[in-house]
């Protein structure tokens, strides 16, 4: 009975572990002259069972020109966010994936812009929900690491399209600037479970659910 208990085990895992095919689902490490606009910048790296947008910025803000970064100014000095003042990047996992996410990772570079940031997120044109507290913006012309955690369970299998905005608020001035110099939105994407696939771990389960009952059943006689 152990071993059949141990074949049920083995057939279970090997039908839901999951085939990992990537750490970096959608990346850019932007380069040369960019002169950013409201169109999307889809230089991105992007895993091939991906969809992305590249990066592009929200209506409230205009463009600036900028080396190796992608730039733009008119953030609001409100201390709250405003609706349009924001960089946005899409993903959405090609047909028969899916994407467990993991982290946003980005360099930013601000001079007299938001002093504060806010990633939020939108799951197929759901409403935006923030992810995590605020983050400290870099104002004073340096670069900045930054890393937001995307491990949550709202951010695993999902076969739907994700929409990511990271707001800009309380800004130094109207016409101070804030960049994105790379980022990297990473994490796992997977093939999707065939439905025949469903259904064998569904009776693998239940075979397993009937062994263990049977077992305590066959110990409770025996005491």
């Amino acid at each position: 009975m152990k071993t059949k208990a141990l074949h049920i085990s083995c057939l279970l895992a090997a039908v839901t572990m999951p085939e990992a095919n990537a750490d970096i689902i959608s990346a850019d490490n932007i380069g040369g002259q960019i002169a950013s606009s409201t169109t999307p910048l889809a230089t991105s790296d992007t895993d091939p069972n991906v969809t992305a947008s590249g990066i592009s910025i929200g209506t409230g803000l205009s463009a600036a020109t900028a080396t190796s970064r992608y730039n733009a100014s008119g953030w609001t000095t409100g201390g709250t966010i405003d609706a349009n003042d924001y960089f946005t990047f899409t993903l959405d996992a090609n047909d028969g994936y899916v994407i467990d996410y993991s982290s946003f990772s980005f360099t930013g570079q601000g001079n007299g812009g938001p002093k504060f940031l806010q990633l939020e997120y939108c799951i197929n044109g759901s409403p935006y929900q923030p992810v995590g507290t605020a983050l400290t913006a870099t104002t004073n012309n340096t670069r900045k690491d930054y890393s937001i955690d995307l491990s949550g369970e709202q951010f695993q299998n999902l076969t739907d399209t994700v929409t990511f905005r990271l707001y800009g608020y309380n800004a130094v001035n109207s016409t101070g600037q804030f960049s994105i110099n790379s980022y990297s939105i990473n994490g796992y994407v997977d093939t999707a479970p065939e439905p025949q696939t469903l259904s064998l771990i569904g009776v693998g389960s239940l075979l397993m659910f009937g062994y263990l009952r049977r077992t305590r059943d066959q110990g409770d006689v025996m005491a």
